[in-house]
C-alpha cells in the first residue's frame, strides 16, 4: 500500500475524524459487499504536502498513550441522584421499578478518612509519614518489593543520614505502613479442628469478613460510576421480542430475585473465584488456594481488570498433608474446603433473608441483600463445590454412560443434592469415609456431607458454577478437537501447513508447527484456534461431513465468547452445538476418537468437558454473557495476591506473612486512591467557588469550556486516531519510479494516473514511504470494550522475502469513496475478487487475485478507506505444494480463504 499527498489537489474524505464507534461498526457491517485487498503498505506523501493531516499523525506519535484517562471533573461525591444504568442508546431498557432505592445520605467513608488523617497528622494528610516525599519513598520501597535487608542497607548510606524520614529500617517501614487507615476488611486467623481425617500439622484458616469486603468495594470512589443497582431487561425492538444479554443485571436471575426482595431493596450479587496454584517453581511442593471475591454490580470490563483491584482475596484454604490412606485424601480435602467456607460465610448465614445498610462512595445508603451468584472455578473445583463425583457434570444430573450424548438433562439443583446426601447418610456412616464415598458416587455425589452453601439464601448450585471459557471450551478444544484433527490429517501435515502461513503481527506464527511449543497455555489455544480449521480444508481426510462437524464446534466456541448476546445469536449458539452432536458420529467412523494409547479406539463421546457446553445458552439468559465469568480473571490475580507475596516471605508461617504483606499493599493503595480523589474534589471546590462570583450563564459557559478542555486532553493522550503511522518514514524523498523499482510494481505509475488523470506531472513528485501502519478498530458489540489495534505490514522484496511482506485488509469502496483530489494519505493496493461465495464444506469466503495480463492489478485508494486487517489462508487443496513457504504463500497461490476465525471482531462482523 503506497500513500501520497499532493499539495495542489484535494481529496474528498469518507469519514470524519470524530466518527463514532457505532458508525464505524455500521461501515464494517457493509464490508462483505466490498473488496479485500492485498496491500503493499508503503505510505507515500509529498514532502511539501498537507502539513495538517501529516502533522496530526506525527503529533500522535509524539504523544504516547497514557495508562489511565484523566479523572472525571465531577466526582459526584455529594450527589444524591440515583445512579442510572448505562445502556446503548439503540436499545430499549425496562428497569425494575423501585429497585436500588437510596434510604438516606451519610458522609462517605473516604471523606471520614481524610478528616481523620488531617486531625491525627495536624494537617498532614500523609500521616503517619512526615511528608509527601516520605510517603513516596515508602510507597516506592514497598512496591519494588525490597527486602528488609535491602531497606536497612539503603539507610546505612551516608547520603541518608541528613534526610528526614519516619522510618530508618525495614521493620519501622512495615510498622508505619500498618498504621495507615484500614481499607475495611481485616484478616482473621482461626485454627481448624478437622471434622474428618488427621493432618500432620496444625490447620489454620486465614480469612476476611465477606460483608466487610463488599462494603469496601462499594466505598471505593473510582468505582462509583461503574456500579449498577437496578435489574433491567434490554430489547432491540419496541415490540420487545428480541432480548439482549450482557452484564449480570441484564439476566433473568437478578430480575426474578429482585421480585422476592422487599420494595426498594438493593441486590448485591457476590462473585467468587478460587483456584489452587503452585507457589514454588522448581523445588518444593508449596501451594496456595486463594478464594477471591468481587460483586456483580461492577461493570464486567472494570471488574475483570486487575489494576482496578476489584478482586479481593477473602480466604486462603489450607492444604495440609493428611495422615490417612491415600484413597480418601481427595474427600478429606473437599470436606475441609467446605468446612472453611462455612466459617468464611458465617456472616451471610447470620444475615439470612435480611438486608444490611451499606454506604457507597457517594454517601448513598441502601438496604442491601447479599447473595452468592457465581463461583468461578475449573471443572474439578466446580465438582467439589456442587458435591459431584470426579469426571461428571457439576450442573446436570447425569451418569457416566450419558455424558456427551447431547440430550437435555435435569439440572443439579440444591434440593436434589441435599435429598441425595440425606439418602446416603442414612445408609452409611459419614465417619467411615471410604465406604461413604463409594456409596455417594453410586448416588451421583462426592464424599462431602455438609455443603458450605446449604444455609445460604437463594443459592442455586446449577447456576453458581458458571461455564468457563478457559478451562471449559478452550481446554476441550485442545484436549479433544485438536487431537481429532491431528489424527485425521497427521501431525506432520498440520505442522507443514501452519508453518507456511504469512506472518502477521499480533497473530502467532507457528513456523515450527506445534511440536516444539515451550509452553502451552490458553493463549496458544486461542492462536491455534484461529487458523487450524482453514489450513486443513481440502485434505482428503477432511470430508464434507467432518468439516461441517468441526465448523459447528468452532462456531459454538466463538459464539460463546460474545460479550453481548441477542435472541438470534443464542439461537445460533444452540444450533451450532446441535449440529455438532448430530454429525459427531463421523469422527468415530474414521477412528479420530482414540484413548490415551493411540491404538485404543473409542466408540463414545463420554467427555466430561463436553457436557457443560449445553449450559451456555441457559446460563447466559440467567446470568449474562460468559466471558465475564472466565477463570482467566481469577488466575491473573495469583501473581499479585499469592505468588509475589510468597516471594516476600522467609518461608516460615507463610500464610500469615502473605496476609500481612497483602494488608500493607491494601493500605497503601487505599490511601493513594483516597488522596487522589480528595485532591480532585478540592480542585472542583475551588473552581466552583470562583465561578459563583459570576452569572449563571457565564458559569455554564465556563463549565462547558473546562469539560471540553479535559476531553481534548484525554483525546490527545489516549490516541483516538483510527489509523496512525510512524513519525519518520522508512523511505524519504523517493521518485515514483524508484518506489516502483523497490517494490517490483510495474503498474504503480499507471495506477497513479488512473487515480489522478489530470495531473500529468504527478509521477515526477518525490514521495515519502512507510512500511507499516496501525489500525484501531472499535468493538463491534460493546463500546466500552477497548479498541483493537492491529499493525499492517508492507515490507519491500528482499533476499529472504522475494515478494516482500504485504498483509491483507478490507477496503471500503462505493460511490462515497470516490476521490476528487489528493490531500490526505493514499495507499497502493492489489485487489482480490469480492468475498461473495463461500466454500461449501468450510463455509468461509473464497477470494482470488484480480489479474490483468497475468499480473496482479493494483490501484490507489484513500488510506482512510482501509477498514481492518484480515487474514487470507491459502487454499492448499488435497496436498500442500512443497514449494510453498512462509515468504511466498500469500503471493503465488490461486485462491485463498478469508479466515473469519482469525479475529473475533471480524467473526462478529461476518456473522
Amino acid at each position: 500500500m503506497r500513500i501520497y499527498h499532493h499539495p495542489q489537489e484535494r481529496l474528498e474524505t469518507t469519514h470524519e475524524e470524530s466518527t463514532s464507534s457505532r458508525e464505524e461498526a455500521s461501515v464494517e457491517a457493509m464490508l462483505l459487499e466490498d473488496i479485500s485487498a492485498n496491500i503493499s503498505t508503503n505510505y507515500i506523501h509529498s514532502p511539501d504536502s498537507n502539513a495538517g493531516a501529516l502533522g496530526q499523525l506525527r503529533h500522535n506519535e509524539e504523544q504516547p498513550p497514557q495508562s489511565e484517562p484523566p479523572c472525571e471533573s465531577d466526582t459526584s461525591a455529594e450527589s444524591t441522584d440515583q445512579h442510572q444504568p448505562s445502556v446503548a442508546q439503540d436499545f430499549i431498557q425496562d428497569l425494575f421499578p423501585n429497585a436500588g432505592r437510596i434510604v438516606k445520605q451519610e458522609q462517605p467513608r473516604w471523606r471520614t478518612i481524610i478528616e481523620n488523617q488531617y486531625r491525627d497528622g495536624n494537617g498532614n494528610l500523609y500521616h503517619p509519614f512526615l511528608s509527601s516525599s516520605d510517603w513516596d519513598l515508602a510507597r516506592w520501597m514497598h512496591a519494588t518489593q525490597l527486602t528488609m535487608a535491602d531497606v536497612n542497607e539503603y539507610f546505612k548510606m551516608p547520603m541518608t543520614k541528613e534526610q528526614q524520614h519516619s522510618f530508618r529500617n525495614g521493620a519501622t517501614l512495615h510498622s508505619q505502613i500498618e498504621r495507615l487507615p484500614d481499607p475495611g476488611a481485616r484478616w482473621c486467623a482461626k485454627t481448624i479442628l478437622l471434622e474428618s481425617g488427621k493432618a500432620g500439622e496444625d490447620v489454620t484458616l486465614f480469612y476476611r469478613n465477606p460483608v466487610e469486603v463488599v462494603e469496601e468495594l462499594l466505598s471505593r470512589p473510582h468505582l462509583a460510576k461503574e456500579m449498577e443497582f437496578i435489574p433491567m431487561r434490554v430489547w432491540t425492538d419496541q415490540q420487545r421480542t428480541r432480548r439482549v444479554y450482557s452484564e449480570v443485571f441484564t439476566g433473568d436471575w437478578t430480575w426474578r430475585l429482585q421480585e422476592s426482595l422487599p420494595t426498594g431493596a438493593t441486590l448485591i450479587p457476590i462473585i467468587l473465584g478460587s483456584d489452587k496454584t503452585h507457589l514454588t517453581q522448581l523445588g518444593g511442593n508449596k501451594h496456595a488456594w486463594p478464594v477471591y471475591l468481587t460483586i456483580g454490580n461492577i461493570q464486567s470490563q472494570t471488574r475483570n481488570k486487575l489494576s482496578n483491584r476489584t478482586w479481593i482475596p477473602v480466604a486462603y484454604i489450607p492444604t495440609p498433608s493428611f495422615l490417612d490412606p491415600t484413597e480418601i485424601h481427595s474427600t478429606l480435602q473437599a470436606r475441609l474446603y467446605h468446612q472453611c467456607l462455612r466459617i468464611v460465610f458465617a456472616p451471610l448465614y447470620r444475615l439470612g433473608n435480611s438486608g444490611i445498610p451499606l454506604t457507597d462512595s457517594r454517601g448513598d445508603v441502601r438496604d442491601c441483600y447479599l447473595r452468592i451468584a457465581i463461583h468461578q472455578a475449573d471443572l474439578p473445583e466446580q465438582n467439589m463445590i456442587n458435591i459431584a463425583p470426579h469426571n461428571l457434570s457439576p450442573n446436570t444430573v447425569t451418569t457416566r454412560e450419558e455424558l456427551g450424548n447431547g440430550s437435555q438433562k435435569p439440572l443439579r439443583t440444591r434440593q436434589w443434592i441435599c435429598d441425595r446426601i440425606k439418602e446416603v447418610t442414612a445408609l452409611v456412616d459419614p465417619s467411615d469415609i471410604l465406604a461413604y464415598q463409594e456409596s455417594a458416587r453410586k448416588h451421583g455425589l462426592s464424599g462431602v456431607t455438609r455443603p458450605f452453601w446449604e444455609s445460604l439464601p437463594d443459592f442455586r448450585p446449577e447456576l453458581c458454577c458458571a461455564p468457563d471459557i478457559l478451562h471449559g471450551i478452550l481446554r476441550f478444544w485442545r484436549d479433544h478437537v485438536l487431537k481429532w484433527i491431528i489424527r485425521l490429517i497427521g501431525r506432520k501435515e498440520l505442522n507443514r501447513r501452519l508453518a507456511v502461513l504469512q506472518p502477521i503481527i499480533s497473530i502467532r506464527n507457528f513456523r515450527n508447527g506445534i511440536n516444539k511449543l515451550p509452553q502451552w497455555t490458553g493463549k496458544e489455544d486461542r492462536e491455534l484456534l484461529r487458523v487450524t480449521l482453514a489450513v486443513i480444508a481440502g485434505h482428503p481426510a477432511a470430508t464434507r461431513s467432518i468439516m461441517e462437524c468441526l465448523r459447528a464446534i468452532h462456531d459454538f466456541i466463538y459464539l460463546a465468547q460474545f460479550r453481548m448476546h441477542s435472541t438470534e445469536t443464542l439461537q445460533d449458539l444452540s444450533e451450532s452445538l446441535a449440529t455438532f452432536h448430530r454429525l459427531k458420529g463421523v469422527l468415530l467412523d474414521v477412528r479420530a476418537r482414540c484413548g490415551k494409547k493411540k491404538k485404543t479406539r473409542l466408540d463414545h463421546f463420554r467427555i466430561p468437558k463436553l457436557e457443560p457446553l449445553r449450559m451456555y445458552e441457559d446460563h447466559i439468559k440467567e446470568m449474562g454473557t460468559s466471558p465475564q465469568f472466565s477463570t482467566e480473571s481469577v488466575e491473573s490475580c495469583h501473581k499479585a495476591m499469592a505468588k509475589q507475596p510468597y516471594k516476600m516471605t522467609n518461608r516460615r508461617n507463610v500464610q500469615e506473612q502473605i496476609c500481612r504483606y497483602l494488608d500493607r499493599v491494601d493500605r497503601i493503595a487505599h490511601l493513594e486512591e483516597i488522596l487522589k480523589w480528595y485532591h480532585l474534589n478540592e480542585r472542583n471546590r475551588i473552581v466552583n467557588a470562583e465561578l459563583e462570583k459570576y452569572s449563571s450563564e457565564y458559569q455554564d459557559l465556563a463549565r462547558k469550556y473546562i469539560s471540553a478542555a479535559e476531553t481534548s486532553w484525554h483525546r490527545r493522550h489516549a490516541r483516538v486516531d483510527r489509523i496512525t503511522c510512524n513519525l519518520v518514514p522508512n523511505l524519504r524523498h523517493r521518485k515514483v519510479s524508484q518506489v516502483a523499482h523497490t517494490y517490483h510494481l510495474l503498474d504503480l505509475a499507471a495506477a497513479i494516473n488512473r487515480f489522478h488523470p489530470n495531473s500529468a506531472t504527478f509521477p515526477s513528485q518525490h514521495l515519502d514511504v512507510w512500511y507499516r501502519m496501525r489500525i484501531r478498530t472499535p468493538s463491534v458489540q460493546d463500546d466500552n470494550e477497548p479498541d483493537q489495534v492491529r499493525t499492517v505490514m508492507a515490507l519491500p522484496p528482499a533476499y529472504r522475502l522475494p515478494y516482500g511482506l504485504c498483509n491483507h485488509v478490507f477496503v471500503h469502496v462505493g460511490p462515497e469513496a470516490k476521490t476528487t483530489g489528493v490531500e490526505v494519505p493514499l495507499a497502493y493496493v492489489q485487489w482480490y475478487t469480492p468475498p461473495s461465495q463461500k466454500d461449501k464444506n468450510l463455509r468461509m469466503y473464497v477470494v482470488k487475485p484480480v489479474l490483468s495480463n497475468g499480473n496482479r492489478q493494483g490501484d490507489i485508494v484513500k488510506l482512510e478507506s482501509i477498514a481492518r486487517l484480515v487474514q487470507l489462508v491459502p487454499k492448499f487443496g488435497k496436498y500442500m505444494d512443497p514449494k510453498l513457504t512462509m515468504a511466498n504463500s500469500a503471493d503465488v497461490c490461486q485462491a485463498y480463504y478469508l479466515n473469519d476465525f482469525a479475529d473475533r471482531q471480524l467473526y462478529q462482523v461476518i456473522h
